[in-house]
């Protein structure tokens, strides 16, 4: 697209607020949910200012502090929310009491434990009378917003601007670096050949290791018809325009839209996400990979085009949480119990998905981990 930085981030925050624009009801009772990261509060202060108005929010906290936001999410709300509902959920869940439930609704395996959070804030919102939920998704995918999207960045930066990849890495480095998760040239440079094909403009490779990691769960005479495709859909030149459209098409989004759809569905609430919209992915599928992550910070167009609508401690804070879960607390004691009872069950072996041993080495390496 033609246009300085300051011109497109302008055009951006009009895209935006025009999406959540047509999107608010005056007819019916909404709520916002609220992180400390960018997405779902860009919509949260848009939707404010569209109103003139504060408006009611919603988050899930944890006791565990590994992945509670409650201190990050203050800046919006003491500003922005008229009133905030705290879903709070503790250390100790009852997992036999909602796991059949979210099973019988989605109607398949429970893919990851915030399948279970989400199922739970969705009840506790249908329970405060609430109709409409708005929120953030598809803000990582546009806006590359996820780690793992530096390395298809570092892709582009390598085709594209060789000078600008070492300062890049040092500040991915600075920025990003984890006790476990290593940052530095080196793994940027592992990361790049296992994931990319550098050879090839914009080819992303499949991270096998992930993909398949628990493949051999499956009890293999059943799936002898398995076709596993090992090529993600490359249809531009900028690695990181390619990844992110795997994701928002295949991986990543339609997980969080299928729970977020079936819980939603069977309280009887509607959920609206308006980074999901035709004019937001005509925009951000045309802006440079070096819009989107700059200066080892991501969601540079965004944090930009938010400038005076978010509170600056909220649009400036580099550190991403995620929808995560204590799952190392939760399935733990009498939860690692039941799960073990249920696996070994004859009508769970009956249903012929899963080898019981090896999902049995899978839990007892879980149980090690913790």
């Amino acid at each position: 697209l033609p246009g300085s930085e300051d011109e497109l981030s302008e055009i951006y925050k009009e895209i935006l607020r025009e999406s959540v624009k047509k999107r608010i009801s005056n007819k019916k009772k909404k709520i916002f949910s609220i992180s400390g990261g960018l997405d779902s509060s860009s919509i949260l202060c848009l939707a404010s200012d569209i109103l003139q108005t504060k408006v009611n929010s919603f988050s899930v906290t944890y006791n565990d502090d590994e992945y509670d936001e409650t201190e990050e999410i203050q800046d919006v709300i003491s500003t922005r929310s008229n009133k905030w509902i705290n879903v709070q959920l503790e250390d100790d869940i009852d997992l036999d009491k909602n796991l059949y439930k979210i099973i019988q609704i989605n109607d398949e395996s429970v893919a990851t434990a915030t399948w279970y959070t989400h199922f739970l804030a969705t009840k506790k919102i249908k329970k405060e009378g609430y109709d409409l939920v708005y929120g953030g998704l598809g803000g990582d995918e546009f806006n590359a917003g996820e780690y793992e999207y530096f390395t298809f960045f570092f892709a582009d930066c390598y085709k594209n601007n060789q000078d600008s990849l070492d300062n890049e890495i040092k500040l991915w480095e600075k920025y990003h670096n984890h006790e476990i998760f290593k940052k530095n040239k080196k793994i940027a440079f592992e990361n790049l050949k296992k994931f990319t094909d550098l050879k090839t403009s914009g080819k992303c490779l499949i991270d096998r290791e992930r993909s398949f990691k628990y493949l051999d769960c499956l009890k293999k005479e059943n799936f002898m018809d398995l076709k596993l495709d090992y090529n993600l859909d490359c249809h531009f030149e900028s690695f990181l325009q390619n990844r992110t459209f795997h994701d928002l098409f295949y991986e990543t989004l339609p997980c969080c839209l299928r729970a977020q759809n079936r819980h939603s569905s069977f309280f009887d609430l509607q959920t609206i996400n308006p980074f999901l919209s035709k004019e937001v992915a005509e925009f951000m599928f045309k802006i440079p990979y070096n819009l989107k992550i700059k200066n080892g910070i991501t969601k540079y167009l965004l944090r930009k085009s938010m400038r005076k609508i978010l509170p600056e401690k909220t649009r400036k804070r580099i550190k991403k949480t995620g929808w995560n879960a204590p799952a190392h607390l939760w399935f733990t004691g009498k939860n690692i119990e039941f799960i073990k009872d249920e696996l070994l069950s004859k009508k769970f072996s009956d249903k012929g998905i899963y080898d019981i041993n090896k999902t049995m080495e899978i839990i007892n390496e879980h149980e090690k981990i913790v």
